[in-house]
């Protein structure tokens, strides 16, 4: 059976509304992160620390193996930040979530 055009027009308007909202969000994440600017390297020990709690809230021992990849992963947006501001701030604080999982 095929959606009416009602349908069609309603599914439409919602998945724009959802855009919208994400947009809306990543503008307003952007902006605090802009405001917090010069205290930055104070939430590095947050992400690390957070890193430490996803250690320990696992219910088993995970393999080491895949830290490395991710790593790897978490540095990109750093290499892209000629590009992309965010890309320091980004990477940084997954490279520390990654370091806290590892330390831990």
């Amino acid at each position: 059976m095929q959606p009416t055009a009602a349908q069609r027009r309603t599914w439409t308007g919602a998945a724009a509304a959802g855009r919208s909202a994400a947009a809306s969000a990543l503008r307003w994440l952007a902006a605090a992160a802009h405001a917090q600017r010069g205290q930055w390297p104070l939430w590095l020990p947050v992400w690390l620390g957070a890193g430490i709690g996803v250690y320990f809230s696992l219910s088993t021992e995970p393999p080491i193996w895949p830290l490395l990849p991710a790593a790897v992963i978490a540095a990109a947006p750093i290499a892209l930040a000629r590009r992309w501001r965010g890309g320091i701030l980004l990477g940084a604080f997954a490279f520390a979530l990654i370091a806290g999982f590892a330390v831990a």
